[in-house]
């Protein structure tokens, strides 16, 4: 089976690569602020921000399983507002807003279980499996936003398992 002729086939045009960066505006004082909800969508840039200034506490332990050894634990994060130079009014409705968002957004959702898998690798070092099941809850509490996740880990499918990715 032939392919097409490449002389017949109609050229597109070439592809663009940009960087999108957060929304960063300039206060009255001339520092640097950034906008978590821009145009009425969470912004990811800043919430990686936010994420990876956030407060660790971790705990957990391997137990035996019926499919082998699973480590169950928890992670709180705290995703205190006024640790970025936030244009929007870090007060309490906008705790609400993030935490809601937090649980509704499935883009949210990647970065903060991203956060997590870290979280776990720091804790299992070598052991750190390849999959985990995650429950969280995220709640506002003044200017901040805690999120507790109940983390599930079977320790059999570790990454050395898997081709060494």
């Amino acid at each position: 089976m032939d392919g097409p002729d490449p002389r017949a086939v109609k050229r597109r045009p070439m592809a663009r690569a940009g960087i999108a960066s957060a929304r960063a505006r300039r206060s009255e004082a001339g520092e640097r602020t950034f906008t978590l909800f821009a145009d009425g969508a969470l912004d990811l840039d800043v919430l990686h921000r936010l994420v990876e200034s956030a407060e660790a506490i971790s705990e957990g332990a391997a137990y035996p399983a019926p499919g082998g050894e699973t480590w169950f634990g928890t992670t709180s994060l705290t995703l205190d507002l006024s640790r970025l130079p936030l244009s929007d009014p870090a007060d309490a409705g906008l705790a609400r807003r993030l935490a809601a968002t937090l649980m509704s957004d499935k883009r949210a959702e990647r970065v903060i279980n991203d956060r997590l898998y870290r979280e776990l690798a720091r804790l299992l070092g070598t052991a750190t499996p390849l999959e985990f099941e995650v429950t969280a809850v995220a709640t506002a509490e003044g200017r901040a936003v805690r999120l507790v996740a109940d983390l599930e880990a079977p320790l059999a499918a570790l990454v050395g398992t898997h081709g060494g990715r």
